[in-house]
């Protein structure tokens, strides 16, 4: 199989995947404070935002793993060692944490939104969102634990969302779609 079409259908599934996180980092917790204001309420719109989020969460999680696994089988199949070497280094060395972590926190822990009783609710992608906000200040500590860097240089708190116009219309097109089919459903099993 050609190199390049791996490398394409990598970037191409990360960065959708990175469009969907992104989006959701946003989002959920605005949509948790929603739902914690008002929870006298039971409005229906708000369970389909609610439904159609946690799907799409679930579908950047697998767009991710699948990702990884391209990832991981054009690294084994590249004819640069070095390549190879670095990827093992990686996941095995020193810094495992920098590999472990993200298919933890990205990949394994949004899977359980398999459940359906736990797609159904907020809370539940509101604590995976806590676990990528939490991850991201540990990865960062670690990063810098050698020489007490934290203790000498004083850094600004950074935001771990990054989100482009590109990956905002990415996220926007697929919840409103997702969004859509599912109230269509709704609206046919009601009549």
């Amino acid at each position: 199989m050609d190199n390049s079409f791996l490398i394409t259908a990598f970037y191409f599934f990360s960065y959708v995947a990175d469009g969907i996180f992104s989006g959701i980092k946003i989002v959920v917790p605005l949509v948790l404070l929603l739902k914690i204001f008002k929870a006298n309420t039971r409005n229906p719109d708000l369970d389909i935002l609610i439904n159609s989020l946690n799907i799409l969460l679930l579908t950047g999680s697998l767009l991710f793993l699948i990702s990884m696994l391209i990832n991981f089988y054009r690294v084994t199949i590249a004819d640069d060692p070095m390549e190879r070497d670095f990827m093992m280094a990686l996941a095995t060395g020193q810094n495992w944490y920098q590999m472990a972590i993200p298919s933890i926190v990205y990949a394994i822990l949004p899977n359980l939104l398999w459940f359906n009783k736990l797609r159904k609710t907020i809370y539940s992608s509101g604590l995976i969102v806590l676990c990528w906000f939490i991850t991201f200040y540990a990865v960062e500590y670690f990063s810098y634990r050698n020489d007490d860097y934290i203790f000498k240089h004083a850094r600004p708190i950074k935001i771990p969302v990054e989100i482009t116009s590109e990956k905002s219309i990415v996220f926007i097109l697929l919840l409103l779609v997702i969004y859509m089919v599912i109230h269509y459903k709704r609206k046919k099993n009601n009549s």
